[in-house]
């Protein structure tokens, strides 16, 4: 797909894509007014549930609208994807979502299933995550993905349905990946979360800019994580170490908050 706009002739009719072949490239193009699914949070996280266990889903579910980019591989770059539901689900792996614009979309702008992806140059803006903590960018799956020099802005202002995460990883195969060198800025919650719900291991979270987030920067619930040369700017707290084992705390610029570090010590996950 090359230097293409594709939308719905009636965006209160709702379509959706699925990829799955041996090459796909969309590049240059737009998307807008892709995938339907539930207002409902709970069911949501229903759906993100069975998908990354490969459950299957029941159709009145609703579906998300760039669904099951299940080719190894792909290529999403340079894009405008607009006012979509749950835009982008990366089942392949080794795909490249890069400098897009991803804006005003509701649902989960980019989740991420497979492992080895490439998410770097993005600029995601103006969306509503549903749930009481919903992510811009949602790891649910494998790990040893790239993501950086993404620009995360704006999230939910007055819309979402609770708190909100710039970046998290929900699953405990979802280890060493590589966060560095992302912008975020004006989100409600959360900026980086390595674990919600799982004990999250061996990510390198280095040379972010984290401004302005309702509650800590970077949040952590896992073992032997890198996290250093972060600048860390007006947010609740800056470090919160909820769980911690083995991670290195380095060399992080920390300014204008209240609680620079926390440390909590619970327990981990069963």
């Amino acid at each position: 797909v090359y230097e293409s706009i594709i939308t719905a002739a009636d965006l209160e009719n709702g379509f959706f894509f699925t990829v799955n072949g041996d090459r796909f490239v969309m590049k240059n193009s737009e998307l807008h007014g892709c995938g339907w699914g539930p207002e409902d949070p709970e069911k949501l996280q229903k759906m993100l549930y069975h998908k990354s266990r490969q459950l299957g889903m029941s159709p009145e579910w609703g579906t998300f609208g760039l669904l099951d980019i299940a080719t190894d591989g792909a290529v999403i770059e340079g894009n405008l994807i607009s006012n979509n539901y749950g835009v982008v689900a990366l089942q392949g792996s080794r795909i490249n979502l890069a400098n897009n614009a991803i804006h005003s979309n509701s649902g989960i702008p980019v989740i991420i299933f497979g492992g080895e992806e490439y998410i770097v140059g993005n600029q995601i803006q103006h969306s509503t995550p549903l749930g009481t903590y919903g992510p811009c960018i949602g790891l649910y799956g494998q790990g040893n993905n790239t993501i950086k020099d993404n620009y995360i802005s704006g999230e939910g202002t007055g819309e979402t349905v609770g708190g909100l995460f710039g970046i998290c990883t929900y699953s405990n195969r979802s280890f060493n990946n590589t966060i560095t060198n992302n912008t975020i800025c004006d989100v409600t919650c959360l900026g980086i979360v390595l674990g919600m719900g799982v004990v999250s291991s061996n990510n390198s979270v280095i040379g972010n800019t984290i401004s302005s987030m309702g509650e800590a920067a970077i949040y952590v619930y896992g073992r032997s994580n890198k996290i250093a040369d972060n600048n860390i700017i007006s947010c609740g707290t800056g470090i919160d170490l909820t769980y911690s084992y083995g991670n290195v705390v380095a060399n992080n610029n920390i300014s204008e908050i209240t609680l620079g570090l926390k440390l909590t010590g619970q327990e981990p996950y069963d």
